[in-house]
């Protein structure tokens, strides 16, 4: 069955007896009715035996997935910490207690994410690397089109590679302040108000104390901090004290 729900055409249809459904992300019914059709295609041609098996949660599916990204053999190094980095980004969020086959485009087009938009798209193409794999892996039917913020010119980045180069010759505090910025998302600015009390290495948090974004998903709503994932941990962990929350 197709609907219309503002300007595009959703899908909502059972195969198998497992419901499906999303947007197929057209404004032409004819358009939307192909897409609905390879989609019921693709989910009986997969059989029932992917189809009725209930789909894992996200917090559940992940090791297998992160257990991937630390051994497949053709993934380069940078591209291994670009996926920890994105997924450090979307454990905080309530994704991590959704079921893989629940989690929709409109689910992640609502998705709260701090930081610029190349941060937040690094979690975003985390996701659709993901849940592609769940596909691949008969985990799931079908994945969700993942819709990607659109990256402004004016907002330079550093690749991973370019990141290491830097280091290699960066001095402190230049380096400390790199290897936050690229693992948080935090803004220069704001990487450069941190005093070492706002660093809490057993909890793993940094607090920002001028961040406006305390109620976004990636950050601690009581505490407006970022997670230090393993890579920040190693690479500047013992620099600071932990900070007490006033």
């Amino acid at each position: 069955m197709l609907y219309g729900r503002g300007k595009t055409w959703h899908y909502d249809f059972t195969v198998a007896g497992r419901r499906q459904r999303g947007t197929t992300r057209q404004t032409s019914e004819s358009r939307a009715r192909k897409v609905e059709s390879k989609l019921i295609e693709e989910a009986e041609r997969r059989g029932p035996s992917a189809v009725l098996r209930r789909a894992p949660l996200l917090c559940d599916f992940a090791p297998r997935f992160l257990e991937w990204v630390d051994h497949a053999r053709h993934l380069a190094p940078k591209s291994r910490r670009y996926y920890r980095v994105g997924w450090n980004q979307i454990r905080s969020t309530p994704l991590m207690g959704m079921n893989l086959d629940r989690i929709t485009t409109e689910e992640l087009d609502s998705l709260a994410l701090a930081g610029s938009s190349s941060y937040i798209n690094q979690a975003l193409r985390t996701l659709r690397r993901l849940l592609g794999k769940a596909v691949e892996w008969k985990v799931i039917a079908v994945a969700p089109a993942v819709t990607l913020m659109k990256e402004l010119g004016r907002e330079p980045t550093i690749d991973p590679e370019t990141e290491a180069k830097l280091l290699a010759i960066a001095k402190q505090p230049m380096k400390d302040v790199l290897v936050v910025i690229q693992d948080t998302g935090m803004r220069p600015e704001e990487v450069f108000r941190i005093r070492i009390e706002h660093i809490n290495w057993s909890q793993r948090l940094i607090f920002n104390p001028k961040n406006q974004s305390s109620t976004s998903a990636c950050t601690d709503q009581r505490t407006n901090a970022r997670p230090v994932n393993d890579s920040l941990f190693e690479q500047t962990g013992g620099l600071a004290v932990p900070f007490t929350q006033g």
